[in-house]
């Protein structure tokens, strides 16, 4: 089996006249086989560069990933700690300049905001307790005073007022 491929050949006076007829015909033929066996070559050559291609792509491509996804997960766990309560939480400063940059500086002032407002509750809470106990004491004065004090003041008043 062969394939085939015939062409006409013209005298090279076809130039000038283009009702030339042919003169001859021109036989072109190879085996099918040495066909097939060019044909895999080029597969093989084809799926080698695109293997090759893919190799390189892949390593590209995977650290690229895991400098996106490795501080996205460390910030997000970092998020689930300040979560559950944990706001004295660390987070890890960073000089990059891109979203994930932005937001590990924003988590980082969202946590230094929370320990300040912590603090500040901590002690408005102190001062109110403060407060409770010097009203507590106040109010025990008052009950002293007009368990104690008063009834003797009034006794001594009414000892001295002649009826």
């Amino acid at each position: 089996n062969y394939f085939t491929r015939y062409l006409p050949l013209y005298d090279p006076k076809k130039i000038l006249d283009s009702q030339a007829k042919p003169v001859g015909m021109a036989l072109v033929a190879q085996p099918l086989t040495e066909i097939d066996q060019l044909v895999s070559e080029k597969y093989l050559i084809a799926y080698g560069i695109g293997g090759g291609i893919l190799i390189i792509v892949l390593l590209i491509a995977i650290p690229l990933a895991t400098t996106i996804s490795r501080p996205l997960g460390d910030l997000a766990n970092l998020a689930q700690n300040i979560q559950k309560g944990e706001i004295e939480t660390k987070i890890p400063t960073t000089k990059r300049s891109d979203e994930i940059g932005l937001l590990n500086n924003a988590l980082s002032s969202l946590v230094s905001n929370l320990v300040i407002n912590q603090e500040l509750l901590r002690q408005e809470a102190e001062q109110r307790g403060k407060q409770a106990i010097i009203i507590q004491n106040s109010a025990n004065i008052e009950i002293i005073w007009l368990k104690l004090i008063f009834p003797l003041i009034t006794q001594k008043t009414y000892s001295k007022i002649k009826f």
